[in-house]
């Protein structure tokens, strides 16, 4: 939605994934998850999308983990102008409940 309440409605194909792999006893992971989205010819503009996260979690206890994760956010705009191509490195430590 935007700012003047336009709308915005048009079909994609996409392709989501969500891996996990579990090592050292489950003390250690690898994962991955993201998104690919290819917008029709109504798609306004945007050719591609590309989300996506890659990243290591260990475990140091049954409660408390650190990790460390890559991000990536693409948009590729039909004629180049609008581009979005963010990266981020997030390093963290976490309990679990």
């Amino acid at each position: 939605m935007f700012t003047d309440n336009q709308t915005w409605n048009f079909y994609s194909a996409g392709l989501k994934w969500d891996l996990k792999r579990h090592l050292l006893a489950k003390r250690l992971e690898l994962f991955s998850d993201g998104e690919l989205d290819k917008p029709d010819s109504r798609g306004f503009g945007i050719d591609y999308f590309v989300q996506g996260r890659l990243g290591i979690r260990y475990r140091m206890t049954s409660w408390a983990s650190l990790s460390a994760r890559t991000e990536w956010e693409r948009i590729s705009m039909t004629g180049g102008e609008g581009d979005v191509n963010d990266r981020r490195l997030v390093i963290g430590a976490g309990v679990n409940w």
